[in-house]
């Protein structure tokens, strides 16, 4: 598709600076590191490449990279202040490059970056087309928003499953840490899209949230050990899904894995902050790794690389199965100025589902 006609160009009137979150330092304290400006510069049509669009951000959601980005947990294989952060995005297209062939001006869309590239705390942003979906027409703004990096990220982790259609179908599978927003859609995509027997495991607080999920066997891990709960049922799972992260989850989920099995975990040594928990963790991971080279359970770490068409096909089959992507509860909304608390909602560790952000105040009329 070329460059916008004209009488598309209307449609929208694109500023040249906009408001945005920058962080302009490290540190611990997202409140002291982040700095919400006025004059933050819009890209312009010259500088949009051209299988890019430009996206009017209309919501964006937290996850953990972002703060953990702030704390300088991945150094200068990170952005650098000053930077803006934020993965995930919903909003409207209103400028395409001149190679884009799949989005026009005015479509509806949800995407997101790599860690590398990140920038949705702000009002307009770009995707290269292929990290980008169109939005289902009754998808709110916050729904969309949350949905990328979660899905995609469990998206991922079944692609270590060498056929997760058969393999999967009514056999035991394991989420540790199933309430928090990618476990969530873990539990969504391991009952409804693949028909597996879900155990889940969660704080007692969330119990009921889980199994509303789909979730067959929710485990309280504070009064239960999930390991004794699935051995006493007789049952050794084909996958693991870990969304804690820590070697403890490994050595007690390896004690119910099935030899065949998959153990997949989204969190990396840097995800502790003590240099012993890092370096037993590392350690596992190593062992662990090797050990699955010979007659043991496949091990992997997964990191989501930013897929439009895969997005595409999740957010379509939720839409088609009765909109599950709203199963997946929105902890809290928050308005762009107020990312800073976001972040420190998140840093508790308590949340439920997803954080999102509001960044447009007005839709326009438009869901």
């Amino acid at each position: 598709m070329s460059s916008s006609t004209s009488t598309e160009q209307q449609l929208f009137t694109i500023p040249t600076h906009q408001r945005a979150q920058v962080c302009t330092k490290f540190g611990d304290d997202s409140a002291q590191c982040l700095q919400l400006v006025h004059d933050h510069p819009v890209p312009i049509e010259t500088s949009i490449e051209p299988n890019q669009v430009l996206v009017k951000v209309m919501a964006a959601s937290v996850n953990p990279v972002d703060y953990k980005i702030v704390r300088g947990v991945l150094g200068r294989f990170g952005p650098q202040p000053p930077c803006v952060l934020g993965n995930d995005a919903s909003g409207i297209v209103v400028q395409v490059g001149t190679s884009v062939t799949k989005f026009k001006v005015g479509d509806c869309v949800l995407a997101y970056k790599v860690p590398t590239k990140l920038g949705t705390y702000c009002e307009y942003t770009t995707f290269h087309e292929n990290e980008v979906a169109k939005k289902p027409p009754l998808m709110s703004w916050t729904d969309a928003a949350c949905t990328p990096l979660v899905s995609m990220t469990i998206w991922k982790c079944l692609q270590y499953v060498k056929d997760p259609a058969t393999e999967l179908k009514d056999q035991p599978v394991l989420v540790v840490g199933a309430s928090g927003g990618t476990g969530s859609w873990g539990v969504l995509l391991l009952k409804h899209f693949y028909g597996a027997k879900v155990y889940a495991v969660c704080s007692t607080n969330n119990l009921e949230y889980v199994r509303s999920l789909g979730a067959d066997v929710v485990i309280d891990y504070k009064t239960q050990d999930y390991s004794s709960v699935i051995s006493e049922n007789g049952d050794r799972l084909k996958l693991v899904i870990d969304c804690v992260g820590g070697y403890d989850v490994i050595d007690k989920s390896y004690t119910v894995l099935d030899k065949r099995g998959t153990f997949v975990t989204i969190c990396s040594p840097k995800d502790l902050m003590g240099f012993w928990d890092i370096c037993s963790f590392a350690w596992t991971l190593l062992w662990k790794k090797t050990l699955s080279f010979a007659t043991h359970p496949n091990f992997y770490i997964a990191f989501a690389n930013p897929d439009g068409a895969a997005l595409q096909n999740i957010v379509d089959w939720a839409e088609r199965n009765g909109q599950l992507y709203k199963l997946v509860r929105t902890h809290s909304e928050y308005e762009l100025e107020d990312v800073p608390k976001a972040h420190t909602d998140l840093e508790t560790h308590r949340t439920v589902g997803k954080i999102a952000i509001r960044v447009q105040k007005d839709s326009g009329g438009l869901h």
